[in-house]
């Protein structure tokens, strides 16, 4: 066996971003060369590339693409697209931190977590499977919009669940706030200090949950998070323990969030049709 391996392996080497830097090298190839006309169409066509990157995040993964494409290319979005996405994008994040939570508790001692998370994670896997036809590699952010609106069967079914999911959250957390074997390994365990999370490129709850006051929807707002009321929660300690209570306060900020861009929508559904506001999609996003 030994001489098999001397055999098959010369050298070896490691390389940790030979993944991402596949998608770059696809997302660029041959486009440098084309006028905006006939690029855009294949900046749509990569859009289903982006959610393979992180496929318990995969919605954010497309918004952050498009997003990138429509700031280089200067092209506005309408004001009913900006509030979808944006309610789309915090379905997404509690459904990360759900698979978060539920996968940790796993991990740490508190299967029970697992289920009960995983349970409410289902029902907004569906709502995408409804939307875009996926539930984990999606495809519905478009560049100038999205592919199509919320069902108003659908925007009812959310409206539910904005009221049922609060005292889940608080149900996932009598599981692990009395667990000491969860606490044991939470509180006080792996501290990074705000210099370091900084240092250290860290970002979201983790950066957070070291003192850092810092969320990009809020200080470099985008979408339509610079219209709605909603709070950064900010850590103290830095340790495994704060970067867990961010994540639970933010499912509770993202409730928020939602309720408040569907109410933005009602207001819109009072506008005409045809109204520039009142669109999904504009320019050819329709690729």
């Amino acid at each position: 066996t030994t001489d098999l391996l001397r055999s098959l392996f010369i050298d070896r080497s490691l390389s940790l971003f030979f993944f991402f830097f596949f998608f770059n090298d696809t997302a660029t190839t041959e486009i440098y060369t084309l006028s905006l006309h006939d690029a855009l169409p294949i900046y749509h066509q990569f859009i289903p590339h982006t959610d393979r990157l992180d496929y318990v995040c995969a919605m954010y993964n497309n918004f952050a693409y498009v997003r990138a494409v429509e700031k280089l290319i200067d092209l506005p979005v309408p004001e009913r697209a900006e509030y979808l996405r944006t309610i789309v994008a915090e379905i997404q994040r509690i459904i990360g931190h759900q698979f978060w939570l539920g996968t940790q508790a796993l991990d740490l001692g508190a299967m029970t977590v697992f289920f009960y998370t995983f349970r409410d994670r289902e029902i907004l896997l569906d709502w995408f499977e409804r939307l875009c036809g996926a539930r984990l590699t999606t495809s519905w952010y478009r560049i100038g919009g999205v592919e199509k609106d919320l069902s108003p069967d659908l925007v009812e079914t959310i409206y539910g669940y904005l009221d049922y999911f609060p005292p889940k959250i608080d149900e996932y957390m009598v599981f692990l706030e009395k667990n000491r074997i969860w606490l044991a390994r939470t509180k006080g365990v792996a501290v990074i200090s705000a210099e370091d999370a900084i240092s250290f490129g860290m970002s979201g709850p983790p950066l957070r949950g070291s003192g850092v006051d810092y969320d990009l929807r809020k200080y470099e707002p985008y979408a339509a998070y610079d219209k709605v009321e909603w709070k950064v929660p900010v850590g103290a300690n830095g340790d495994t323990y704060d970067r867990y209570w961010i994540r639970m306060e933010e499912m509770r900020e993202s409730v928020k969030i939602i309720k408040q861009c569907l109410d933005h929508l009602k207001e819109l559904d009072q506008l005409p049709a045809d109204d520039p506001r009142n669109q999904i999609k504009i320019g050819r996003a329709h690729v």
